[in-house]
């Protein structure tokens, strides 16, 4: 039961946008929605907000901000100054591509965010996860001994299913999780996966670069010989949940000492959010077309921004689809995708955005729950490690430009991988 509107008193303000989203996952003959070549796996999420003393200087800073872009880009009165302003060919290899006003756009964008008491919240969350989660929960409750006694903690079997479902999207899975139904069966699903990593367990083994991977695979196929599998039909949801997104900002706020109550809460308009939001008894709730309200279009530049990079970072290092088993192994997993050496090609500028966005990150670290997702950590992952490579790895542009384009792809997917199993080991150590 929510509070009397008329006893809370306001003492923060946050705005909350979106980008890739999808309302709903859909099965096509080219494949699911969420993998169409326009789409990302990942939903992004920015929450944004000041206290009610620092309101009226970041609005007039922001007010100065919009003013002097909107004048920049030539956008008359009536048009937002948004995320989406930027063509999408400004994100193709990262920072490297943006250039001009869209380059400096978001240096005095992020020197803003750093420089201002800001509160900033970025939610990651995969599309497959939400698929994968809802039929996992299940044989998951019902075999929890399997777990304890195999020492294999419940997060690290769904973070090796997730990734490995995320990076080559067996149809033959995926066609039976999304159908016009909704109802998946345990044992179609059961013997789906067995048979896909049983294939993959004979490919992985052959490369130096995937033993570690075949070990995950091993693990999972003994875990998946000892679950008690009761045949079940399930029913899979495909709408999208906005539930987790409210879990995550509480979370977050409540780190920084901020109660619910005193919290008035704006969101672009979207009847779904915004249904989910109302049960979270915020202070005050709000929904406004972007339009009519510059803080909103501030969360959206945020998002938009990780949202592209995210994207863009993923079709450099996802490994190739596969159509079925045998095209698994017809597929070459000797050599380890590499970020490609045109995002390292930095101009002074661009190195220096790297620089301030690394600081921003340091900003919000404070913070556990600044970025937020799921079990599936490897998008925030990337891109975090992508950014704190550049931003932090070198004294200065000088000493960067020292080192060849081509070594920096190399250290820097090096860099990314080994935060990645950083990650997963920690996993390890999680029983839920």
């Amino acid at each position: 039961m929510c509070l009397n509107k008329l006893t809370v008193k306001i003492m923060y303000e946050f705005f909350y946008d979106e980008s890739f989203h999808d309302r709903k996952i859909s099965n096509k003959l080219s494949g699911l929605n969420i993998h169409d070549e326009s789409k990302s796996d990942s939903y992004i999420g920015t929450f944004f907000g000041y206290s009610a003393q620092s309101k009226n200087e970041i609005e007039k800073l922001l007010n100065v901000f919009e003013l002097k872009y909107k004048n920049l880009f030539g956008l008359s009165n009536n048009k937002e100054l948004k995320g989406t302003t930027i063509n999408t060919r400004f994100y193709r290899h990262g920072i490297a591509s943006l250039s001009g006003y869209a380059l400096s756009m978001y240096q005095d964008l992020f020197k803003l965010l750093i420089i201002q008491p800001v509160f900033v919240q970025v939610v990651i969350q995969s599309k497959t996860e939400y698929l994968v989660e809802q039929f996992l929960d299940g044989w998951i409750k019902d075999n929890i001994n399997v777990f304890f006694q195999n020492e294999f903690s419940i997060p690290t079997f769904k973070y090796i299913f997730i990734k490995y479902l995320f990076h080559h999207r067996f149809p033959g899975i995926l066609n039976e999780l999304v159908n016009e139904k909704g109802f998946v069966s345990t044992s179609v699903i059961k013997m789906k996966i067995e048979e896909v990593f049983k294939s993959s367990l004979e490919i992985t083994m052959k490369y130096e670069r995937t033993k570690e991977q075949a070990m995950a695979i091993q693990n999972m196929l003994q875990v998946f010989g000892k679950l008690v599998m009761p045949e079940r039909i399930i029913r899979i949801d495909y709408k999208w949940s906005y539930s987790q997104v409210f879990k995550g900002f509480n979370k977050f706020i409540n780190v920084a000492n901020i109660e619910k109550e005193n919290v008035s809460l704006t969101i672009d308009v979207e009847e779904n959010t915004y249904a989910a939001a109302e049960k979270e008894c915020y202070g005050l709730l709000t929904q406004v077309r972007s339009d009519d309200d510059l803080r909103v279009r501030i969360s959206d530049m945020i998002s938009n921004f990780f949202g592209r990079i995210i994207y863009r970072l993923h079709l450099e290092l996802k490994e190739p689809n596969v159509t079925d088993t045998n095209s698994l192994g017809l597929n070459d997993y000797s050599k380890r995708r590499h970020i490609s050496k045109e995002w390292f090609q930095l101009t002074e500028q661009q190195y220096e955005l790297y620089r301030d966005i690394s600081r921003f990150l340091r900003k919000t670290s404070n913070n556990y729950w600044s970025f937020y997702g799921g079990v599936f950590f490897d998008s925030s992952m990337s891109i975090i490690g992508l950014i704190l490579y550049i931003g932090e790895g070198y004294k200065n542009y000088s000493e960067y430009i020292s080192i060849s384009i081509l070594e920096h792809s190399e250290r820097c997917t090096n860099h990314i991988l080994s935060g990645l199993y950083n990650q997963m080991e920690k996993l390890q150590l999680s029983i839920f």
